[in-house]
């Protein structure tokens, strides 16, 4: 599978009630490490935003609330309520949705999925390198069959 960043996965995946809060619990894997500092990325930029290719690969390799964390740092720094915003805050949305999937809250997960879908841009097709109609789709099938979700591809050379 495409690695978009080179950045080293975490030594587990945090799952509800199963791993340490990776933050708050001294034997987590992020435990003690500094705040992320927010990050903008724009349509320009985003082939070189490192939260975000970070936090596809995260996403597209299950570790959801990791990859959570890493959008976050995108939407803090983008905005809450712009466009931008409301994308980075929609994949954390979605990425929480599975995460409460992979721990059999099926009820959570569809509404968290819902809620992230909801808030991604309609137009245009193409946002941060990501083609939103199939991804949608791809996501909500996954999301009946309690699947797997599917990999986030990025069309990174055809986005200059």
């Amino acid at each position: 599978m495409r690695r978009y960043s080179d950045q080293p996965f975490p030594a587990y995946r945090h799952r509800l009630d199963r791993t340490p809060h990776p933050t708050r619990d001294p034997r987590g894997h992020s435990y003690g490490l500094p705040e992320p500092i927010p990050l903008s990325c724009s349509q320009r930029n985003w082939p070189g935003c490192e939260p975000y290719l970070y936090g596809v690969d995260l996403f597209n390799h299950g570790y959801f609330w990791e990859a959570h964390t890493a959008f976050e740092q995108v939407w803090l720094a983008e905005g809450r309520e712009t466009v931008n915003g409301l994308f980075f805050q929609g994949l954390i949305q979605i990425a929480a949705g599975f995460l409460k999937l992979a721990g059999g809250e099926p009820d959570n997960a569809r509404m968290l999925v819902e809620l992230g879908i909801e808030k991604l841009p309609t137009e245009p097709e193409v946002f941060f390198g990501l083609q939103l109609s199939p991804f949608i789709t791809r996501i909500r099938e996954s999301l009946e069959n309690e699947a797997i979700p599917p990999i986030i591809e990025l069309q990174i050379e055809n986005s200059f």
